[in-house]
């Protein structure tokens, strides 16, 4: 496990979490559109939060998507809810799509 989590880590940096290896662009523009919901889509936030989380020292591939994060602060300090990911959630715990979001303004600062 160990080994297979390490080459998913070498797989993401390579590519600094949002750009294709081959064309340099982005791959799709949703990386760096911050959702939250228990059914998650991939984006950069998330995926540096799960470093974060994993214990992972930064590395220089994961500046630009850290600047995204630090761009995608409001003017109030907040970071926004962008998208809702699919599926039903239970019971809800953000504002509508386009307002304040504490989780992920949360692990924005954590990432930050």
């Amino acid at each position: 496990m160990t080994a297979a989590r390490h080459r998913a880590h070498d797989y993401l940096l390579e590519r600094r979490l949002m750009f294709g290896l081959r064309s340099g662009a982005i791959i799709d523009k949703a990386f760096t559109r911050f959702g939250w919901h228990p059914n998650w889509q991939y984006d950069v936030l998330r995926a540096l939060a799960y470093f974060r989380e994993a214990g992972v020292e930064p590395d220089e591939r994961m500046a630009e998507a850290i600047e995204v994060v630090k761009a995608r602060r409001h003017q109030n300090g907040l970071w926004p809810l962008n998208r809702m990911g699919p599926g039903a959630i239970g019971f809800v715990t953000e504002a509508d799509v386009g307002s304040a979001s504490r989780w992920n303004t949360l692990r924005a600062m954590r990432v930050v």
